[in-house]
């Protein structure tokens, strides 16, 4: 009995390492420095108040930041580490939206550069750049439906002139067409 396999995707969420690292180390630092700055200005409104409690079982009064002082820090400590945390993995996972195209896209430019101007332009279904995919896809198709019909003039232009006749021109549109058959469509 043959048990099917199922085939599992693979993934590496570290497609263009730099822009990705540089991503999730501005969007942590923001997040870092905005939890900074909160408690520094709960700390700071603090300052002008007083509280009143109870401890071990005596009436005690302190200005109400030297109160929040521990448990201001302590929470602080727990919240930046969280949302740090959390902050490195949605980082990463939008990143890798942005970087997957990112990357798609170099490969597409180096294959125009190789000649090769028939090729899909597939992004993920989650990606971002869907719209600027679906556009260069648009061009490419386009780009390639022209080079046939430029191909083919010059094969009907090649029919109408006479090779022995006018052999300059004959050679100018054979150099033409081979230039224009260097571009895989």
């Amino acid at each position: 009995m043959e048990i099917e396999k199922k085939r599992i995707p693979r993934r590496r969420y570290f497609i263009k390492k730099r822009f990705q690292s540089y991503f999730i180390l501005r969007f942590s630092m923001w997040v870092f420095f905005s939890t900074l700055l909160l408690g520094a200005i709960l700390f700071y409104t603090a300052e002008s108040g007083t509280t009143i409690f109870f401890k071990d079982f005596r009436l005690q009064i302190l200005p109400t930041n030297e109160y929040l002082l521990s448990s201001l820090t302590s929470g602080l400590l727990i919240s930046i580490t969280v949302t740090l945390v959390f902050c490195f993995i949605i980082g990463l996972l939008y990143s890798h939206r942005i970087s997957g195209p990112m990357y798609r896209f170099e490969k597409i430019f180096c294959n125009l550069e190789n000649g090769k101007l028939k090729q899909p332009v597939k992004l993920r279904s989650y990606d971002e750049w869907q719209e600027t995919a679906s556009r260069l896809d648009k061009a490419l198709t386009s780009l390639c439906h022209k080079m046939n019909e430029l191909n083919g003039s010059f094969h009907d232009l090649k029919k109408v002139v006479d090779v022995r006749s006018q052999p300059e021109i004959s050679k100018k549109i054979d150099q033409c067409q081979k230039s224009i058959e260097q571009f895989y469509f």
